[in-house]
């Protein structure tokens, strides 16, 4: 981040298309060829397929050979690495020209390639939620070791979206059973890791449309986890998502992106000045929980 805010992206495939799409318009302008090259590709990926898991199909490979700009840079002057980033983005070899001949532009991707992990998958329903947690974890454990511990992580748990009630892969009760248990696993490993007393856990959960409750349909669930975190309270203020990322700017001293989070309530009603720093220990695992 242009404040110095380390961060990284697990699953979230929106991040690598319009942070890419930002590199190039910045660079070069959006007329340009190879900008509009990739907005067409992008765009012809989206209709035909799921561009995010074929990303991450083409990312897998180079597992661990990103983790850091520098890293991500040396990546870069792999010339098949190169040449498969440019047919995926343009379809054609203009990116992997622009990429050899721009040291500017090269640099740029390799910090953007450094915020997006390669191992971690995107929508996928066969991947479980738990692989997902021990693939971010294996990452944490790696910023631990080095000292170098992320101030802003973002992951996706997607399998409580379910498969519907078909039980082809798991049916519902499964699925649901599998997220809960990732997601107290992320608590769990965080609560008894040396960041635990600086640290701040927001969950929010995705198409709250698609779970009319008897107030509004557009209503979500959220859930905060972290010392400064009130227990045992109710609190009656109004918050949305838009005030969960006010919240997140706030912490991490970023500018709001626009007017809407600029005016959004930031949740200072969900905290306490005298933290506990009891870790979390998960309760018992539901008993729908598979061994696949």
């Amino acid at each position: 981040d242009d404040r110095g805010v380390s961060y990284r992206i697990y699953g979230e495939p929106y991040y690598a298309f319009t942070a890419a799409y930002r590199i190039l318009a910045a660079s070069y302008g959006d007329r340009h060829p190879l900008t509009r090259a990739f907005y067409a590709r992008t765009m012809k990926l989206a209709n035909a397929r799921d561009r995010g898991a074929a990303f991450h199909a083409l990312l897998a490979p180079y597992e661990g050979r990103a983790r850091t700009s520098a890293d991500a840079l040396r990546l870069l002057g792999d010339s098949t690495f190169r040449a498969a980033l440019s047919a995926f983005f343009t379809g054609d070899a203009s990116l992997a020209r622009a990429l050899a001949d721009d040291p500017s532009l090269r640099a740029r991707f390799a910090d953007y390639l450094s915020h997006y992990s390669f191992k971690y998958p995107t929508w996928d329903l066969r991947y479980s939620d738990l692989q997902r947690v021990a693939d971010w974890k294996a990452d944490f454990d790696a910023q631990l070791a080095a000292g170098a511990p992320l101030s802003f992580s973002y992951l996706w748990l997607p399998n409580d979206h379910t498969n519907g009630t078909s039980d082809k892969l798991l049916n519902p009760f499964e699925f649901v059973a599998q997220n809960d248990t990732a997601l107290g696993r992320i608590v769990e490993v965080i609560s008894h890791s040396p960041v635990w007393r600086n640290s701040l856990i927001l969950v929010e959960e995705d198409d709250a449309q698609n779970g009319p409750d008897h107030v509004d349909a557009t209503r979500t669930l959220a859930l905060a986890a972290g010392p400064y975190v009130k227990r045992g309270a109710v609190v009656s203020d109004r918050y949305d998502q838009i005030s969960m990322m006010r919240t997140v700017e706030l912490l991490l001293g970023l500018n709001p992106l626009g007017l809407n989070d600029r005016l959004a309530t930031p949740m200072f009603g969900i905290f306490t000045e005298r933290p506990d720093y009891t870790p979390y220990v998960p309760t018992r695992a539901s008993g729908r929980l598979t061994e696949v």
